[in-house]
């Protein structure tokens, strides 16, 4: 047997302008979200113990998470996050250290002659993480990861899996071999959506088949979902995901493509509102495609991403159209992961208040997008550079990266309570015209610095800054439009990684 332990300690700072949610106050403080500075650690070991040749129990322990320092949002807005619903500053709290202890993982990786079988708890991840996104990847370009209710936790499922290959039994010949066919059953332990250890309980039937060979792969995922939450409300779809990546070189020049389609289709009554009291239909569409080149030399390259997410302008009809990015998937600093998720926060907060409505619809639970796309076409062309040639190679390597997001609207933004408030017309979540939808410009820049500290450790340091200049979409009920918002980002993590003679 054997032993392998690598463990992480992740500590983020963010820092943000003011986030104009609503129509509701002064134009001064009492239409903001309140929240401008955040910081937020994960500290977690995850072994991996062989026991004997083929099975391995594997786990993901994390020993804390949440925030070390955070301003609360307004006080009126902070019971229906996410974002940061919980972290204000009452560290004494239980539900602020509800998740300092938690088991993400453990499962059994049992490797048989005729396939893999895996059992036990582990995320769930297909593809570039549209879908299904298990929250690991800590590096990633913008921000921070967003693990459900803004915890880190991540896509986590209990699992039963098996996958083999099996035109390799009937052909000999390498192609054969490069086809894998996976089928498992799913209960949800926690996502963005469900959480069991608060009464939600949903199971899941999953198929994948992939095809991989020398650094390129595609493959389809197929997903039914049955879920009954806390509330008696149901929801049952059908999840079709058609992914796929690859790169190519041509001498000097490397070329990369990958893209990922999602179709959901069903029906819920998580979406019940006022005209429509039974079940609701689903039909939701979200894809995203990159195509990217770098010059090896020189280590600089360009890529160009398109995402969509299509959306629903009618809250009150007998259909969900709008297709929600798993919130950790973040395209940029702030457009989606701050700004749209802080005001539909405050149409979520302003369509439940007591004082204005008797009982407000089980769809309001849907509005908060948690920091995910939703309903937006976007583009983004980004420049990347490796800057290793300026420093000799044992002082680390360097980075940098500088991308230009522009995002509108794929349906009018409809806030459910303004708009009713105004006899039916299409008003927006800060009172404007909910007919315009350019969503706005977003420049965003990252410096990283990656140094391995010893033969087991190693640490990377990212600083980014974001600046946003919303578009029409977020004027305001006096045609103001919202000012600049500026933010910036550092992360640091540090991974402990296994002995050399221990890696695999």
């Amino acid at each position: 047997g054997r032993l392998d332990l690598t463990g992480t300690y992740l500590v983020s700072v963010t820092g943000l302008g003011r986030l104009r949610v609503d129509n509701n106050g002064d134009g001064i403080a009492t239409d903001s979200y309140g929240q401008r500075r955040l910081t937020q650690h994960r500290l977690r070991f995850q072994p991996a113990a062989t026991l004997e040749e083929g099975l391995t129990l594997k786990a993901d322990v994390q020993l804390a998470s949440g925030y070390l320092a955070a301003e609360g949002p307004a006080p009126r807005l902070a019971p229906f996050g996410p974002p940061r619903s919980e972290a204000a500053a009452a560290f004494g709290e239980r539900q602020v250290w509800r998740d300092q202890l938690a088991l993400r993982q453990a499962f059994i990786d049992w490797r048989t002659p005729i396939g893999a079988v895996l059992v036990g708890r582990m995320v769930s991840q297909w593809g570039l993480g549209l879908l299904a996104n298990g929250g690991e990847g800590d590096l990633q370009d913008w921000g921070g990861v967003r693990f459900g209710a803004d915890r880190n936790f991540g896509d986590v499922v209990n699992r039963l899996l098996f996958a083999t290959r099996p035109l390799a039994f009937v052909w000999d010949e390498p192609w054969a071999h490069r086809w894998t066919l996976a089928l498992g059953a799913d209960i949800v332990e926690r996502d963005e959506r469900t959480d069991l250890g608060r009464d939600d309980f949903a199971w899941q039937a999953i198929g994948a088949l992939r095809y991989q060979h020398d650094g390129r792969e595609a493959g389809a995922y197929v997903a039914y979902r049955d879920l009954t939450d806390r509330r008696d409300d149901t929801l049952e779809v059908l999840a079709l995901d058609l992914f796929g990546k690859g790169a190519w070189r041509l001498g000097d020049l490397e070329l990369s493509a990958a893209g990922e389609v999602a179709l959901v289709t069903g029906e819920t009554t998580l979406a019940r509102n006022n005209a429509f009291t039974g079940q609701i239909e689903v039909d939701q569409l979200g894809y995203l495609a990159r195509g990217g080149a770098r010059y090896l030399p020189w280590d600089i390259g360009v890529d160009l991403e398109v995402g969509y997410a299509s959306g629903d302008s009618n809250p009150n009809d007998g259909t969900l159209r709008s297709f929600t990015f798993d919130p950790t998937y973040n395209p940029s600093l702030i457009l989606f992961t701050e700004l749209r998720a802080a005001e539909t926060v405050a149409g979520a907060a302003n369509a439940s208040d007591p004082a204005r409505v008797g009982y407000p619809p089980d769809s309001v639970q849907l509005l908060p997008t948690g920091g995910a796309v939703q309903n937006a076409i976007y583009v983004r062309p980004t420049v990347r550079a490796g800057l290793d040639r300026l420093l000799p190679a044992r002082f680390g390597a360097v980075s940098a990266r500088i991308a230009l997001l522009y995002a509108v609207a794929e349906e009018d933004l409809v806030d459910p309570f303004a708009s009713t408030l105004a006899g039916g017309v299409a008003v927006n979540h800060q009172g404007g015209d909910g007919a315009e939808r350019e969503l706005g410009l977003e420049l965003d820049a990252g410096l990283d610095y990656a140094l391995a500290v010893a033969p087991w450790a190693e640490a990377e340091l990212s600083v980014q800054y974001g600046r946003l200049w919303p578009g029409a979409a977020f004027d305001n009920g006096l045609g103001r439009a919202h000012p600049a918002i500026d933010a910036w980002f550092v992360r640091l993590l540090v991974r402990w990684l296994p002995p050399p003679e221990a890696r695999p």
